[in-house]
């Protein structure tokens, strides 16, 4: 599960953090109620015990020139923290009557615990924050603040693999749905999983964490834009004999360290790809879709 922090330690070398609250949008975030005794917890309700409710708030368009808010209601708590499955409900309010909603709750701010992990012994380290460089990647990569910007291949090619990235994705609120904050993870160049501001949204085939269209996450663990997020990937590349397929691609995702699919089977390329499903191994491609997204700390080791 997610661990619940006021903010995660940096090492010491590392480039300054980028911002992960809107000055514009205060209200954005993540919060759990308070019980009638003052406290909280996540458990299941009881006669004895008031059912916890976890909120997630994202800034929306302007309604009518005022800031606005679309507020969703987790029963039982925060997705990966609680939620018991039960459909979220929304609302879109003012940021007065978001105010007025959040004065039963308090704040939480999770992280990742797979942040800041380190490689594992054999690993290739693509891209370190605290020692930024572009060796790894062809030509046309590019920096930002220190940080490896989306619209970046691999130099070299991989087959069976574990990857570990951390991204980092832009407040657009100007942007609705599978148009905010939109890149993607492209393992053998072959297979897409989805990076995308999904904070709040409903649980979408394309969502944040989901193997593009073909695998659909349980559940949403997007955290809110504008704060470093993780993902960690297995791949079992597709088998061949004689260049003829003989068995699928498996892969497992993990979005923010909670695992969204575990040694599933992706029966073809998705949509997007650069290459075909062969015996050859292919690069480690971030999608360009003309969003600001940021990735550090990637590092790759080969599976046998």
């Amino acid at each position: 599960m997610l661990s619940l922090l006021v903010a995660c330690l940096l090492p010491l070398d590392a480039p300054p953090e980028l911002p992960s609250r809107s000055p514009e949008y205060p209200l954005m975030g993540e919060y759990l109620s308070i019980t009638e005794n003052g406290s909280h917890q996540v458990a299941p309700a009881s006669r004895d015990r008031e059912p916890t409710v976890g909120l997630q708030v994202r800034p929306v368009p302007d309604v009518d020139g005022k800031a606005s808010y679309e507020v969703v209601s987790h029963f039982g708590g925060l997705p990966g923290a609680g939620w018991t499955g039960i459909t979220p409900t929304r609302r879109t309010v003012t940021a007065d009557e978001a105010g007025e909603s959040l004065q039963r709750f308090f704040r939480v701010q999770r992280s990742s615990p797979t942040l800041h992990q380190p490689p594992p012994r054999g690993a290739v380290v693509l891209f370190d924050a605290a020692n930024p460089s572009l060796e790894a990647w062809k030509d046309g990569a590019t920096l930002k603040d220190g940080y490896l910007k989306s619209g970046a291949t691999t130099r070299s090619t991989f087959r069976g693999q574990q990857i570990h990235l951390e991204f980092w994705i832009p407040l657009q609120v100007e942007k609705l749905d599978t148009w905010r904050g939109n890149s993607g993870v492209y393992v053998q160049d072959r297979y897409e999983v989805q990076v995308l501001e999904s904070f709040g949204d409903v649980i979408r085939e394309n969502g944040s964490g989901s193997i593009y269209r073909l695998h659909t996450p349980p559940q949403n663990m997007a955290l809110p834009p504008m704060q470093w997020q993780t993902l960690d990937i297995t791949l079992q590349p597709a088998t061949f004999a004689q260049e003829v397929k003989s068995g699928d691609a498996v892969m497992s995702v993990s979005l923010n360290g909670v695992p969204l699919f575990e040694e599933v089977t992706v029966p073809s390329v998705t949509n997007g790809n650069h290459l075909e499903e062969s015996s050859y191994g292919g690069p480690l491609h971030l999608q360009d879709h003309g969003d600001p997204v940021l990735y550090r700390n990637i590092w790759l080791k080969r599976l046998p």
